[in-house]
């Protein structure tokens, strides 16, 4: 059976048909493969620009929460080295009082002089015991804040936080009186 040119030629489009047919859906495959990895690249961007952003935020945060720290200690360490200095010197000075080279002649100004440098040596370790105690109470109270701040805490002479000590310390006291004079009235 012989075949007609018009058929050859049918078939032979049919096959041309067929090839580029099969081409068209390769280029498809191949322009849905770049379709997804453009669209991995364009989340993988949203990604990086909102880790970014992020980042930078916290990083300018806590960068500045840092800052304050790294400030507030430096004033800290500033206080300490005085109260060290502070106290040094009044323990030189309560460390001449000798008082079995006092010349007796003078004894009683000698004593006076005693004297004074003691109570000066109480009131300096006095003051700067307090300030290092604040200090210290300020670190522990600055190492339980991790990225948010407390609201300060009162200031140690501020009369609310004495009334509340002297509360504290009166109610035991309070109670006791209470209860005797509850005993002392059901005994009549």
């Amino acid at each position: 059976m012989s075949s007609t040119p018009w058929e050859e030629g049918l078939t032979q489009k049919t096959v041309d048909a067929q090839k580029r047919l099969e081409e068209l859906q390769r280029q498809q495959e191949e322009l849905q493969r770049e379709q997804i990895i453009l669209e991995e690249l364009k989340q993988k961007q949203r990604e990086v620009k909102m880790g970014r952003r992020e980042m930078v935020d916290k990083f300018k945060r806590s960068l500045a929460s840092v800052e304050r720290e790294e400030e507030m200690f430096r004033h800290e360490i500033i206080q300490i080295q005085q109260a060290r200095e502070a106290f040094t010197a009044s323990l030189d000075s309560v460390q001449e009082i000798a008082p079995e080279h006092f010349d007796s002649d003078n004894l009683q100004i000698e004593l006076s002089n005693a004297l004074s440098s003691i109570e000066q040596a109480r009131d300096t370790f006095s003051q700067y015991q307090s300030k290092v105690k604040c200090l210290r109470d300020e670190g522990d109270t600055a190492n339980d804040i991790s990225a948010a701040r407390l609201p300060e805490e009162e200031d140690s002479d501020s009369f609310a936080l004495w009334f509340r000590r002297g509360l504290a310390f009166s109610m035991p006291l309070l109670f006791l009186g209470l209860v005797w004079m509850s005993v002392f009235i059901l005994k009549k």
